[in-house]
C-alpha cells in the first residue's frame, strides 16, 4: 500500500492493524475496500485486515465480493442498500 500522502499511509496501516486484531479477538470479518476518486491514487482492497494484492483481484471479483456482503447486512429496517 502506497499512499502519496504519509500522514493516510500511516491512519491506514494502523486502521488495517486493529482490523486485523479485532478479527482475531474476536471471530469477526470485514471487507475494506477504499476506491479513490482520482486515478493517481491506488485502490486498497483487505480482507479482515490483511490488504490483498491487487493482482489477484479485478473489477468484478471485488464487486461481486461487496455485493454479497452487502446482501447480508440489507435489512430495511436499518438501511438499505440493494434494489
Amino acid at each position: 500500500m502506497a499512499h502519496p500522502d504519509p500522514n493516510v499511509e500511516r491512519a491506514m496501516t494502523s486502521l488495517l492493524d486493529a482490523l486485523c486484531s479485532w478479527e482475531r479477538s474476536t471471530g469477526r470479518e470485514s471487507y475494506l475496500v477504499l476506491i479513490p476518486a482520482e486515478k493517481d491514487e491506488e485502490v486498497i482492497v483487505a480482507d479482515s485486515g490483511k490488504l490483498i494484492p491487487l493482482y489477484r483481484l479485478n473489477n468484478q471479483i471485488i464487486s461481486d465480493q461487496v455485493l454479497e456482503l452487502l446482501e447480508v447486512h440489507d435489512d430495511p429496517n436499518r438501511h438499505h442498500f440493494i434494489d
